[in-house]
């Protein structure tokens, strides 16, 4: 075989090989209303003045490295009624065997804690010592969350893995008001870089869990395999220090962003960034915000080539692809027209269909 077309068909079955950066994240950017994109100026008689916008991001990319997952499970007297069926221990098992299924060695500690730490398994990649220590868990004594991070912290000092997490469950408030300030230990080992997962168990959510952690509340004890199960999901975080920068035209005015935005603007118009920071495999985040205009035209929402989203793939660098852009059509009704298209109003250019983001690099 001629060795030049032997070359170039290397070359095509690598590229095929290769994840694609459109496998890696999925991004539409869509007015979801009014349904045909149109919209009447701020001092229009008019009352559609205002076009919901919402910007979908899912991570496609399945790769991701070990993990060191510690979980903190509740030992105290009040399990006795919270759980008298022990689901917590069952629930917590099954996230270790779904963490097996990976094709990284995770390690799990666990720590069983009530107002003493009533043990500490280290540590480790055998998923079988991790389970049957679980077992281990009573119901007896006070609640002392801030027991239970300081055990954690300190089995964190072995873990081998760059990544860490830590997962608590309780079914109460704090009851050791003298001890360690909680709320305080649980912002230091955030901050070093230690995501902290709290589920509360019981009829009203838990303030002190919610004062330490992303909180996720369940009702009833046999709803707890499927909140560990969303956990289990979250350690396939496979893009890193995602960032979204959305560009708008200087005369649209943003409202209603949802989840919070840092808002700037620049010598072309305003600039919304969102910081999601990590994204676990098959995530998906809505990010949505109103917008109008005193000035009437043709718009394009996500300016092309400034509006980008930009991440890093685990063991695979940096990247950034660009929001694809749509059109929002802002027009003006000029009082004593009746409402009749023509006179009064201003109309440019048709509308564009969102489409896929394509990738600038990498």
């Amino acid at each position: 075989m001629n060795r030049r077309l032997f070359g170039t068909i290397i070359i095509i079955i690598i590229a095929l090989l290769l994840p694609s950066a459109a496998s890696r994240v999925s991004i539409t950017n869509e007015i979801t209303s009014p349904a045909n994109r149109t919209i009447w100026t701020n001092d229009s008689e008019e009352t559609l003045r205002e076009a919901m916008v919402a910007v979908n991001v899912t991570n496609n990319f399945y790769g991701h490295e070990a993990v060191t997952a510690i979980l903190a499970i509740d030992c105290s007297g009040s399990m006795i009624d919270s759980d008298p069926n022990r689901f917590r221990v069952e629930a917590a098992k099954n996230f270790v065997n779904l963490i097996a299924q990976d094709n990284v060695k995770h390690m799990v500690g666990v720590v069983l804690w009530k107002d003493t730490i009533f043990g500490v398994l280290e540590p480790t990649n055998n998923l079988s010592a991790v389970k049957s220590y679980i077992d281990y868990a009573d119901a007896s004594g006070y609640t002392c969350i801030g027991n239970a991070l300081e055990a954690a912290d300190l089995s964190f000092k072995n873990a081998t893995t760059k990544g860490k997490i830590l997962i608590l469950l309780s079914d109460g408030n704090d009851e050791c008001y003298e001890g360690l300030d909680f709320v305080t230990k649980a912002k230091d080992m955030r901050s070093s870089g230690i995501p902290i997962y709290t589920i509360g168990l019981g009829n009203s959510s838990i303030k002190d869990l919610q004062a330490i952690g992303q909180y996720f509340h369940v009702s009833r004890p046999d709803a707890m395999p499927l909140i560990f199960r969303d956990m289990a999901t979250r350690l396939k975080v496979s893009l890193k220090n995602v960032s979204i920068e959305y560009h708008l035209d200087k005369d649209l005015e943003p409202y209603d962003v949802f989840p919070a935005a840092a808002n700037s603007t620049s010598k072309s118009g305003k600039i919304l960034t969102w910081n999601i920071e990590d994204m676990y495999y098959k995530q998906r985040m809505s990010l949505t915000f109103k917008v109008g205009s005193s000035n009437p035209r043709n718009y394009t929402l996500a300016v092309p080539t400034n509006s980008t989203i930009a991440y890093e793939v685990v063991g695979n660098g940096s990247h950034k692809e660009r929001i694809p852009p749509t059109n929002l059509l802002v027009k003006f009704h000029q009082a004593g027209n009746g409402g009749n298209e023509g006179d009064g109003f201003v109309q440019i250019g048709e509308s564009l269909n969102s489409g896929e983001a394509s990738s600038l690099f990498g």
